[in-house]
């Protein structure tokens, strides 16, 4: 049954969440979404530079590191990423200390973000149609 507090569309934003929350704490979580062809394009904007960044870090270390906090804390250091440090920050804490997720869950979190991917790209298409 679908929580009530959750706004439509917002089950996609908390399936994204999980499935980041797994990417944090698994290696194969994050070998299992690139070999699926998950890139970071099928998340919202806001969760795509976390996204990147986990990619990042497991590929640069021959996929033996997860992103820390203090890692992405420097990542976003080196970027020059002042302002939105902090929400970047907020949104790394969201995914892994607020939102969990089973590692069983991986596949089906996996189609409710292909739902979200897909319900976005739709909506850009139909906005651009309707100019």
């Amino acid at each position: 049954m679908p929580n009530p507090e959750i706004k439509p569309g917002q089950h996609f934003l908390e399936a994204e969440r999980q499935i980041i929350h797994l990417m944090l704490k698994s290696k194969d979580a994050i070998g299992e979404l690139m070999d699926d062809g998950v890139s970071s394009d099928f998340f919202d904007p806001h969760h795509q530079p976390l996204v990147e960044s986990i990619y990042g870090e497991y590929v640069s270390s021959n996929h033996k590191r997860l992103l820390t906090r203090q890692t992405y804390r420097q990542l976003l250091t080196d970027k020059k990423v002042r302002g939105d440090m902090m929400a970047s920050l907020t949104i790394y804490d969201k995914c892994f200390i607020q939102a969990y997720a089973s590692p069983n869950d991986l596949g089906s979190l996996k189609k409710i973000l292909t739902e979200g991917y897909m319900a976005r790209q739709c909506h850009v298409l139909f906005e651009t149609f309707r100019k």
